[in-house]
Order: C-alpha cells, then sequence, then structure tokens
C-alpha cells in the first residue's frame, strides 16, 4: 500500500519545466530597456573635440574673427585687429565662458614662445660668430606629458620653431609614455635641456589647453 501511495504521490506532482534560454534578440530588446539614458549635451556634440583640443581650436576661431573684422573696417591696423580679437573673445565667452582664462594662458604661451626664439636666435648667432664655435650636436629623448594629437603637435612645432632644435621623432619608452626624440645642436646637460622643455614649452602648453600645473 505504502509503495502505491507513493506512486501516486510522485505521479501526481508537477513536474518542472525546463528552463527556456531568451533568444539574442530578446536579451537585446531588455538591455536597451535597463540601460538608463545619459542627459545629451548641445555644446559636446556640436564640438565633438577632446576638451584640450576645444579651447585651441576656439582661440583659432578668435583669431579668425578678427582677421575678419579687420576686412571690415577700411583702415588696416593693430588696434583694428586688436578691436576684432576682443569682439571675437567677449562673443565665445559668451557661449562657453571658461574660454575666457584659457585664452590668457594661450596668448602668454605664444608670448613666452616668441620670447624663446628671440633668445635662442641670439644664442645662435653668438656661438656662429666665434672663431671655433664649440658644437655638441645630439638627439635627446623628452618623456612627454601632453597626449592628445594636437598637443604634440604643437609642442614639436615651437620646438623646431626654436633655432638650433628641431623634432626629429615620436615613440614611446618601456612604460608606454611618449617620448619626443629632438636634435639639439648644442646638448650640453641633456638633463638640463629635457628639463627646460617640459617646465617651459610643455608646462605652459598644459596649463592653456588642459588648466593645470604639471611638474615631474
Amino acid at each position: 500500500m505504502s509503495n502505491n501511495r507513493r506512486k501516486r504521490n510522485t505521479a501526481g506532482a508537477k513536474r518542472p519545466k525546463p528552463s527556456q534560454q531568451p533568444t539574442p534578440k530578446q536579451q537585446a530588446v531588455r538591455a536597451k530597456s535597463t540601460t538608463p539614458t545619459e542627459p545629451t549635451s548641445v555644446f559636446p556634440s556640436t564640438f565633438p573635440l577632446p576638451a584640450q583640443n576645444l579651447y585651441l581650436v576656439l582661440f583659432l576661431v578668435n583669431i579668425i574673427v578678427a582677421f575678419f573684422w579687420q576686412l571690415l573696417v577700411p583702415i588696416f591696423g593693430p588696434l583694428d585687429y586688436l578691436i576684432g580679437f576682443l569682439l571675437g573673445f567677449i562673443a565665445i565667452v559668451a557661449f562657453h565662458r571658461p574660454y575666457g582664462r584659457r585664452a590668457y594662458y594661450l596668448l602668454y604661451f605664444a608670448l613666452y614662445v616668441l620670447w624663446e626664439i628671440v633668445l635662442s636666435n641670439l644664442s645662435i648667432a653668438k656661438l656662429v660668430l666665434q672663431p671655433k664655435p664649440h658644437l655638441d650636436p645630439g638627439i635627446i629623448g623628452i618623456p612627454l606629458t601632453v597626449t592628445s594629437g594636437l598637443e604634440i603637435t604643437i609642442l614639436a612645432s615651437v620646438i623646431t620653431l626654436t633655432p638650433g632644435t628641431i623634432s626629429v621623432d615620436l615613440g614611446h619608452n618601456a612604460d608606454g609614455q611618449r617620448v619626443l626624440y629632438v636634435h639639439n645642436l648644442t646638448v650640453g646637460d641633456p638633463e638640463a635641456f629635457r628639463r627646460s622643455v617640459k617646465d617651459g614649452f610643455e608646462r605652459l602648453l598644459l596649463r592653456a589647453t588642459q588648466g593645470q600645473e604639471v611638474r615631474e
């Protein structure tokens, strides 16, 4: 009797239904429905650029606005160009307020580059006029803190514009960090030259593009 009851109980019990795996289409629909929607911003979609490149582009736009303003006035002059630059500056700051401080840093960086070019010209002229100029050429690798392609291009360009130095190659070190190789006509102390580039050109460029002080 007990065996018959056990058979009846097991026969009457409901069998578990096999688990049904969702199809790939169903998984995609579920993932889409559960993913939170991120708020959209008009400004990044209008300027799909990295943050450090955005201010360089805006500064270039500011210069172009000043140029077109000078075309509208009957007389060309530095004062007219300055007025056009200020008008473009005010217009850009009205749409993107942080540009104001970055524009100041960019101008400071540009003036620093011009000053270094003047000093390097005087140094090379003094070297050439010597009866027996002491040359010590060599290539020095400079580990970079700048990351974007535009920043690296600007840094390499201003180094090449400075008399006596030429940017020759771009590579990586063992840690995967970008390294800019620069040919210097008078190497002297390689570490001192490396520090002069990083504490000068690169530091001011980073302050203009990323708004930060970088010292290693």
